[in-house]
Order: structure tokens, then C-alpha cells, then sequence
């Protein structure tokens, strides 16, 4: 959502999931570094198995994710929060 809301602030709009692909179709003069791109994209592996049980072959999502994911994810998504902030036409 932080992504979309930049891409609001600066009279765009767009559509999709996939958080790298949003981030690098911004504007020219807005340039993700490749630790923000990598963090995208470890918030665009967790997008559908973490919301729909059927798509692991054994438990749910909940019982396969280690604590060491969870961190990642949390610092992947505060990284693209302050990103997207810094970028934002006030």
C-alpha cells in the first residue's frame, strides 16, 4: 500500500501485487537501490502462501515459517516504508 500511495502522491496510479515490479516501474527520477529491489522481493515471495493454507503441501503457514523469516520480511517492508515516505510529495 506504501508503494501505491507513492505512486498517488505523484498523480499516478497503478495496480498489481508484486511490490518489485511496482517499485520499478516509478517514475525515472525515483531509483530503488538494489537492497530496497531485494527486500521487495522477499515481500513478494510471502505474498500468496501466507495468506491461503492450501498452497504449502503440509500445515499451514503459520507452522512453516521460521522466526528468522519473520524478521526479514518486518525489516524488507520498514525499508520500502521509508522509501516510499522519503519520496513523497508533501
Amino acid at each position: 500500500m506504501a508503494v501505491k500511495a507513492l505512486y498517488q502522491s505523484l498523480g499516478g496510479e497503478v495496480r498489481g501485487h508484486s511490490i518489485e515490479e511496482l517499485i520499478k516501474l516509478l517514475a525515472p527520477d525515483i531509483i530503488a537501490d538494489e537492497a530496497i529491489i531485494g527486500g521487495a522481493r522477499t515481500l513478494d515471495r510471502h505474498y500468496i502462501p501466507s495468506r491461503y493454507p492450501n498452497t504449502t503441501p503440509a500445515g499451514a503457514p503459520a507452522q512453516l515459517y521460521t522466526e528468522a523469516q519473520a524478521v526479514e520480511a518486518i525489516e524488507s517492508a520498514r525499508e520500502i516504508l521509508r522509501f516510499c515516505e522519503s519520496h513523497i510529495l508533501r
